[in-house]
């Protein structure tokens, strides 16, 4: 199943990093993308206090926002772990 999200411009997220600073990929996917690595990714930077970051959801040009199937995924920085925390996520008109 999927999910329509074709009324929202903004995904915001609350987030800090609890080890210094990281950059973190935040990633949507929709039904094409689900299961694939070759989603298109933003780079989100983080340093130690909590940010509210409003990400404008044209940064994903190739993602169909009535077919959502992830709403919200993060990776790391080449692969390696960190520690982050994440207080809040939503979506803004």
């Amino acid at each position: 199943p999927t999910l329509d999200f074709s009324g929202f411009r903004f995904l915001v997220v609350e987030m800090r990093s609890v080890g210094g600073n990281q950059i973190v990929k935040l990633d949507i996917k929709d039904v094409t993308h689900a299961d694939s690595a070759a989603a298109q990714r933003v780079p989100l930077a983080l340093t130690t206090e909590w940010q509210t970051i409003p990400v404008d959801l044209s940064a994903f040009s190739t993602v169909d926002r009535r077919h959502l199937y992830v709403v919200a995924e993060f990776g790391f920085e080449g692969g390696a772990a960190a520690t982050v925390s994440c207080r809040r996520i939503y979506y803004s008109p």
